[in-house]
């Protein structure tokens, strides 16, 4: 692996872990073994790198969403594949992370917004259509602003003001969020294959 490739990668563990704000460039030039000026050989500053780490992220992300898509037989198992990813990522990553991201990273921030406001948005979509013309969601949906209203209440689970990190679990959060979401979406049909999901051996829906 490349010297600028291993620094996006041991940064991108050292942001996820400990959040942005908290983690100095000698921190990672400690991690690395190498020196501060090694890694100024390849970033101007911190901020370069919050935004090669977020840009990798969004990237792995995309990459296994569309993976999950083209393997799932249908639109609960697609469901289901996606919640056992995000289990695993908000099960190691920080909660102050989106909170520092939006506070002292400006360009990282404004790549995370549009990649939610396009990709993500355009990947909802197409997977509510997907449960409707399965006959696992409701036909009278609007997507669309079931779209946009699902991406703000994921962020949403961030807010510090609202759900405080010492009170509140992200991953709790955004298990009763999605579950709220997708009941409201599902038909019958879809609210038995759900159901039967959740009484089966992985309780998806519940941390372990």
């Amino acid at each position: 692996m490349e010297t600028k490739e291993r620094i996006i990668e041991v940064a991108t563990q050292l942001f996820r872990e400990y959040g942005i704000k908290s983690v100095t460039m000698d921190d990672m030039a400690n991690q690395l073994s190498i020196s501060k000026k090694t890694i100024y050989q390849f970033f101007k500053d911190k901020d370069e790198i919050v935004v090669m780490c977020t840009g990798k992220m969004l990237q792995e992300q995309e990459e296994e969403i569309n993976r999950f898509r083209s393997e799932a037989k249908d639109i609960i198992d697609e469901l289901i594949l996606i919640m056992e990813y995000f289990k695993k990522v908000l099960r190691v990553i920080n909660p102050t992370f989106i909170s520092d991201m939006e506070k002292y990273h400006p360009n990282a921030w404004k790549l995370f917004i549009n990649h939610k406001d396009n990709c993500i948005k355009d990947t909802l979509m197409a997977s509510m259509k997907r449960g409707v013309e399965e006959g696992f969601f409701r036909p009278d949906i609007n997507i669309e602003i079931l779209a946009k209203m699902r991406m703000e209440q994921t962020q949403l689970a961030f807010n510090q003001r609202i759900f405080p990190f010492q009170k509140y679990d992200i991953f709790q959060i955004q298990v009763q969020f999605t579950e709220h979401f997708v009941l409201g979406l599902c038909t019958p049909k879809g609210y038995e294959k759900l159901t039967k999901y959740k009484n089966s051996q992985t309780n998806t829906y519940n941390a372990n």
